[in-house]
């Protein structure tokens, strides 16, 4: 029993549950051991050290330096980091436990039920059972359910959910003063297609040679010769109106042609504003996209992923393959300091804080499409220079995978794609300036 003191809390009105007839309590050393050897040291943390009391009472200690703090006790982004980085030890620890009966080893079998053992937590206890160590999520209470029937048996998942924001009121519409109407007035429009323009055209020479027909008929009439003559004009039509009627024929099928070639043409046909194609609106954004799109389009992914944008500034990454990245962001060093930055100050996906800036939303990059990470900065946060990088998980191995950094506020402050590789020196950085 050595390190930082936590709390003491009693399994009365609970099961401990385990493998066989050993708790997962009683096997704390040999599962922080299997977990450091098969992960690493900072997921075996996790689990807080029991130490039994009598009478179903328990002290829990962990060997992090620091003041502990309850979940409870947190408000707002700080509860929901505390969760974030807890979920992200978790995710790893559940993919590891997920089918123990597939493992033919037995010994190793064993550890793996009684690791599934140690993962339970009962319902509605998480505010009172999790802590906040040095910036780290440290777990008591763990290895237990409700003792009644029906109690939840599977290792614990954190939901990570938007802490409640005031909402604003609605603006106040605005009137726009009306201008009075303006008294109608005749104006000759010069907006006309030339296909308009065309049966101008025919229609002067219908009215043409329908003009030639009536002044023909019209004078006979006038010189006493009656509706009989134009009868028989219909009837037995001189060459000069057969000849009218053809013409009028030929200029008709012209115009027709002509109307045919100008609609098909790329000034006033498929290639005019008119006849443009409608935009999907599924489609994805152009390179080009404004600042607004992207500020939406970052918003949407990051809600999706289950968190939402930060007060102040924010960093992103983003990727769409297939593996596990982890963001990382280094602060500004202390006035005095050689360097711009500190690497000892930084905020990595194990709950470490620094600088006024935390870890809130993290992906294990299994799940199909874009996957995100972010960390905030409080409008309290350091000022001076900041470095994010992003590293693949040690012991991964394939080539380096691209990943996509940006930094925001009010507007955006760094953008570019990085490389993720398992090793630092061989990772792109950006680094950026919060004055």
């Amino acid at each position: 029993m050595s390190g930082t003191f936590i709390t003491r809390s009693t399994y009365e009105g609970l099961r401990l549950v385990g493998r066989k007839e050993i708790a997962a309590v009683d096997g704390w050393e040999s599962l922080t051991d299997f977990i450091s050897s098969e992960i690493d040291a900072q997921h075996a943390a996790i689990l807080a050290e029991p130490q039994p009391l009598g009478g179903g009472r328990y002290a829990w200690y962990s060997a992090i330096d620091g003041e502990p703090i309850m979940m409870g006790d947190l408000a707002g982004d700080e509860k929901l980091a505390l969760a974030a980085s807890a979920e992200k030890l978790l995710v790893r620890l559940r993919a590891l436990v997920t089918d123990p009966q597939a493992e033919p080893d037995r010994d190793r079998r064993d550890l793996l039920e009684l690791l599934r053992a140690a993962l339970s937590l009962p319902e509605g206890r998480l505010e009172t059972s999790l802590y906040r160590i040095g910036g780290r999520p440290v777990l008591t209470g763990w290895g237990s359910r409700l003792d009644v029937p029906g109690a939840r048996a599977e290792p614990l998942e954190i939901k990570l959910v938007e802490p409640a924001r005031p909402v604003p009121p609605p603006p106040e519409p605005v009137v726009e003063p009306r201008e009075p109407p303006t008294p109608w007035r005749w104006r000759w429009s010069w907006d006309w297609r030339w296909a308009d323009l065309l049966w101008v055209v025919a229609a002067i020479l219908i009215a043409t040679v329908f003009g030639r027909l009536v002044s023909a008929c019209g004078l006979m009439s006038s010189l006493g010769i009656g509706p009989a003559y134009c009868v028989s004009i219909a009837r037995n039509e001189p060459p000069e109106l057969a000849s009218a009627r053809q013409e009028l024929a030929d200029l008709m099928d012209r115009a027709r042609l002509l109307q045919a070639q100008i609609r098909e043409s790329p000034i006033c046909g498929l290639g005019s504003p008119a006849f443009a194609p409608a935009k999907d609106p599924n489609a994805a954004p152009a390179a080009g996209q404004s600042e607004a799109q992207l500020h939406q389009e970052l918003n949407d992914l990051v809600r999706n992923a289950g968190g939402a944008p930060c007060e102040a500034v924010e960093v992103l990454a983003i990727w769409s393959e297939a593996q596990d990245v982890d963001l990382r962001l280094i602060c500004p060093a202390t006035p005095g300091a050689g360097d711009a930055i500190d690497p000892d100050r930084m905020v990595d996906p194990w709950g470490t804080q620094a600088c006024g800036a935390s870890y809130v939303l993290g992906s294990d990059g299994a799940a199909g499409g874009r996957h995100v990470e972010q960390i905030c900065l409080s409008p309290e946060s350091d000022r001076g220079e900041f470095l994010a990088t992003v590293l693949r998980p040690e012991g991964t191995s394939g080539d380096a995978i691209p990943v996509r950094i940006i930094v925001r506020g009010e507007g955006i402050i760094a953008e570019s794609t990085v490389q993720a590789a398992p090793d630092f020196n061989d990772n792109d950085t950006v680094r950026f300036q919060i004055d």
